[in-house]
């Protein structure tokens, strides 16, 4: 059983919703157009599936190398070079 004062705060906490989700559409003409592109965009992210239930070609990583005889004479790819500052390296 709730003391008095958790049902006074608990019913208040409801009448704060209710009253929030009755602004939120008595003005969802006003605010639709602004969020509706960034609420789009966060469920794309939202559900955008994971590396491991796309296709091999599309899951972000890239294909295998081929086996022929470009394949085989490749040794590990070079590393990049490091990039040096414009005015020197004692910078």
């Amino acid at each position: 059983m709730l003391s008095r004062g958790e049902r006074i705060f608990w019913g208040g906490l409801a009448a704060v919703v209710i009253a929030g989700a009755a602004a939120a559409w008595w003005t969802a003409d006003q605010w639709t157009p602004h969020a509706a592109p960034w609420a789009a965009q966060m469920w794309r992210k939202i559900t955008r599936p994971g590396p491991d239930t796309l296709p091999r070609d599309r899951a972000g990583r890239p294909p295998p190398p081929a086996q022929g005889a470009a394949g085989a004479a490749g040794g590990p790819p070079a590393p990049a070079p490091q990039r040096q500052h414009p005015r020197g390296p004692g910078v």
